[in-house]
C-alpha cells in the first residue's frame, strides 16, 4: 500500500475544518431564531397581562333611570330646543378628545349668544370611540355621568366643567373621584347623593349606549370632534368643515350662524 498524499490529507483536514465551523455556525443562527422567538413570546405575553391588568373592572348596572332631555329617537342630548324654522347643530364629541376640548373652548361662548338669540337649537351626541385606543373607559364613565348630570338638571355646566377639567396628556383620563364629586361640585349639582347614586349604578347606561349604538349603526366616521347642521328633528343634513372654520381664529357669531345655515 502506498503512502498516503499529504496534499489529500490537508484537504481532508480542511474539509473537516470547514464542516465544524459550518456546523457551528448552523448552531448559532438556530439558538439566535430560538433566542429571538422566546423574545417575541415574552414580548407578546407581556403585553398581554398588562393589558388584561389595566382593564377597568366591570360595574353592576342597576336600574335605569330616564334622561329627560334626551333628543329624538335617544341619539344625544337636547342642550337648547330649536326654535320653529331655525337650524339645529349636532355635536359629536368625546371628553377624551383634545380637539373636542378645543372646538369646545373656541366655539361654545359664540353657541350660548346664538341660543340665547333664538337662533338655534343644539344637541350634543357623545361618544367613547377613544377608549379602546386609550385602554380606559374614561370618555364612557364621563358620558354616564354627563347623563346623569341631565336628570339632575345641570348637564351644560356639568359638560362645561368636564372639559375644563380635560388632563393635558392624552390617555389620563378621568378619575371617579373627579366625576361623582369634584366635577359635581363645580358644576353645582343639585343633588348630589341622587347624582352619585346614579353614576355608581350607571343608572343611565341604557341612555349613554343607545347615543353609542345610534352613532355606530349610522354606517359614518365617528371620529371626534364632528359639529353638524341638522333640522328640527336632528336629521343631519351637512357637516361643517372645523378646520375653514377655526383655521386662523375662532369664528365670530355671524361667522359660526353664517357656516351653520350654509351647511343645513
Amino acid at each position: 500500500m502506498g503512502k498516503p498524499n499529504p496534499a489529500s490529507r490537508r484537504a481532508a483536514l480542511e474539509a473537516q475544518r470547514q464542516a465544524a465551523l459550518a456546523s457551528r455556525r448552523r448552531g448559532r443562527m438556530i439558538g439566535g431564531l430560538v433566542g429571538a422567538l422566546c423574545g417575541l413570546l415574552l414580548a407578546a405575553g407581556l403585553a398581554w397581562w398588562w393589558n388584561v391588568r389595566n382593564q377597568p373592572e366591570p360595574v353592576a348596572v342597576g336600574s335605569q333611570v330616564a334622561v329627560p332631555h334626551a333628543s329624538n329617537q335617544g341619539r344625544g342630548i337636547t342642550v337648547a330646543k330649536t326654535p320653529t324654522g331655525k337650524p339645529t347643530l349636532v355635536v359629536y364629541e368625546d371628553y377624551q378628545c383634545p380637539w373636542c376640548k378645543v372646538a369646545h373652548d373656541g366655539m361654545g361662548p359664540q353657541i350660548d349668544a346664538l341660543v340665547a338669540k333664538g337662533e338655534i337649537g343644539v344637541e350634543v351626541r357623545t361618544l367613547d370611540m377613544l377608549d379602546a385606543g386609550l385602554n380606559n373607559d374614561a370618555s364612557l364613565r364621563a358620558a354616564t355621568a354627563a347623563a346623569c348630570a341631565d336628570v339632575d338638571g345641570t348637564h351644560t355646566k356639568y359638560r362645561d366643567t368636564v372639559f375644563a377639567n380635560q388632563p393635558q396628556k392624552e390617555g389620563t383620563g378621568y378619575t371617579d373621584q373627579q366625576l361623582r364629586q369634584d366635577f359635581a361640585a363645580s358644576a353645582g349639582v343639585k343633588d348630589l347623593t341622587a347624582f352619585q347614586t346614579c353614576y355608581d349604578q350607571r343608572q343611565t347606561h341604557d341612555a349613554v349606549q343607545k347615543v353609542l349604538d345610534a352613532a355606530r349603526d349610522a354606517d359614518r366616521d365617528t371620529s371626534t370632534p364632528q359639529y353638524w347642521a341638522a333640522d328640527e328633528k336632528g336629521e343631519l343634513k351637512n357637516q361643517l368643515d372645523l378646520k375653514t372654520l377655526m383655521g386662523q381664529r375662532n369664528p365670530t357669531e355671524e361667522e359660526l350662524l353664517t357656516a351653520i345655515k350654509a351647511a343645513a
